[in-house]
């Protein structure tokens, strides 16, 4: 025992599930949903409270491994906890705060439940070591964004959310069938065993990872994979969405890292795999701003703009070097933020004027400076205006590629960030030189619940440039290379 630290690592997944079992048990009784608030709001901050905790340990000390009953691995299940994996659980806690803050205290015992236990699975896909274990929580949620993303108010909601069941069931299974190859061969899918045993260059093993790969870039939504993303963004609610789309496909993003980095130790093969999804991520990084510039919902060009950024987390795991990691990781955390608050806008402007047109951004202004100032720094972070974190990670990028004399990456990051322009500049200018008069909102000002998530938004945006280094510290890879 390290001074009983270990047991805060289930910790956090535990009073998910309490929050989520809480909520689910007042379905029908409005009348004790008072108290389940108080529990949830505990949960939320106790959670928080344990990540942060289990951050400034590791600062000074060696990861951390929970074997679950006692079993060590390959007979047991396995969390494992470095600075890496702990970084993301408390952007995961952070931002279901927020969110929480924002929506889900106002919402159904039913939606609240979900929202718990996606947060649970979440932090079991970022801690466990086991592939299948990874499957399980995976297929949880799954189950928690069906529910979440469904709109009564909206019919198409459900055709899109059906779509994205049938494209997440065949992703999954080209998983699950990959898992199977890996096994066959190696006889175990514990990531730590995997470390020695894997070997790309039986054929068994590539089909195996191979598989795997295909089905998580159907998850990340990279090009031409993307389809299901639009759909399913664009006719749910923003308030449900904004969480979603600021995490939910980060934490593939990072299992991904987490394979070709820490498990296949940065090997030939495992940069060949990654080089064919850089190539995709090229595409997407040009051709989804395009795309996004076409749209008139906010809720799909949020949705584009979400492809698009991806590619630039793609890029940098396959460039295959420290700053192109570096890069990865930063936008990960830029990117959740940066989608949280633009997400957080479009729900605030869809209750004060009634539609996710953007032209209605031209009223915020007068409607409120501070969610203002908020969309225009996430805006200006997308397209890279230093001294914000946007610029910082196509910087990295852009000195990884000259470093290797990849020229390619770097007009692709050029073209990425021109067309960028088209979409952003596009609501810059109808929130500041608007061609349709002001509408009078249904409220004179937002509540709390919308000043304060996204004023902590605004601030952790602004933390992650002062914070860089210190960010690049807290997520370094356990067994990383370069």
């Amino acid at each position: 025992m390290k001074h009983g630290i270990e047991q805060l690592v289930p910790l956090a997944i535990l009073l998910s599930f309490i929050g989520g079992m809480a909520n689910a048990l007042v379905f029908h009784r409005t009348k004790k949903s008072v108290g389940v608030q108080f529990i949830s709001w505990v949960c939320l901050l106790l959670s928080l409270t344990v990540n942060i905790s289990m951050w400034r340990y590791l600062g000074h000390h060696k990861p951390l491994e929970y074997f679950f009953g006692g079993w060590p691995a390959p007979w047991g299940i396995t969390f494992y906890v470095d600075r890496f994996a702990v970084a993301f659980c408390t952007l995961v806690s952070t931002l279901s705060l927020l969110s929480w803050t924002y929506s889900f205290h106002k919402q159904p015992a039913l939606h609240r439940s979900l929202f718990f236990i996606l947060q649970m699975s979440l932090y079991g896909m970022i801690l466990t070591q086991d592939f299948f274990n990874f499957y399980v929580f995976l297929e949880v949620c799954s189950i928690c964004l069906y529910g979440l993303l469904s709109d009564p108010n909206e019919p198409r909601s459900y055709l899109s959310v059906f779509r994205y069941l049938a494209v997440n069931t065949v992703a999954a299974s080209l998983y699950l069938i990959g898992l199977a190859f890996v096994y066959s061969q190696c006889g175990s899918l514990n990531m730590s065993d995997l470390v020695s045993l894997i070997d790309l260059e039986d054929l068994p093993n590539k089909i195996g990872i191979g598989l795997m790969v295909v089905g998580f870039s159907i998850k990340t939504a990279l090009f031409p994979l993307h389809f299901w993303l639009i759909d399913t963004y664009g006719n749910s609610k923003a308030q449900n969405t904004g969480f979603i789309a600021s995490i939910v496909t980060k934490v593939f993003c990072i299992f991904l890292l987490r394979i070709f980095y820490s498990m296949l130790g940065h090997g030939e093969e495992a940069l060949k795999l990654l080089s064919y999804l850089g190539i995709l991520a090229w595409v997407s990084i040009a051709l989804a701003p395009l795309l996004a510039s076409k749209q008139k919902d906010l809720r799909k060009i949020l949705a584009y703009s979400s492809i698009s950024q991806i590619g630039y987390i793609i890029v940098g795991l396959a460039e295959g070097s420290s700053l192109g990691l570096y890069a990865a990781i930063l936008q990960i955390f830029h990117h959740a933020v940066v989608k949280l608050t633009l997400f957080f806008v479009a729900d605030e402007m869809n209750s004060q004027w009634g539609s996710y047109d953007v032209l209605h951004m031209a009223n915020l202004p007068k409607h409120s400076k501070l969610i203002t100032l908020a969309c225009c720094m996430a805006l200006l972070s997308l397209i890279g205006i230093p001294p914000l974190p946007g610029f910082f990670v196509k910087w990295m990028l852009i000195q990884s590629a000259m470093t290797q004399g990849h020229w390619v990456v770097i007009a692709i990051i050029a073209i990425g960030a021109m067309t960028s322009l088209l979409y952003t500049l596009r609501m810059i200018e109808i929130m500041f030189f608007p061609h349709t008069p002001w509408t009078e909102s249904s409220s004179s000002k937002p509540h709390w619940n919308v000043y304060a998530p996204i004023a902590v938004a605004l601030v952790l945006l602004m933390l992650q440039v002062g914070l860089l280094n210190q960010l690049l510290s807290w997520s370094q890879l356990t067994r990383y290379q370069p």
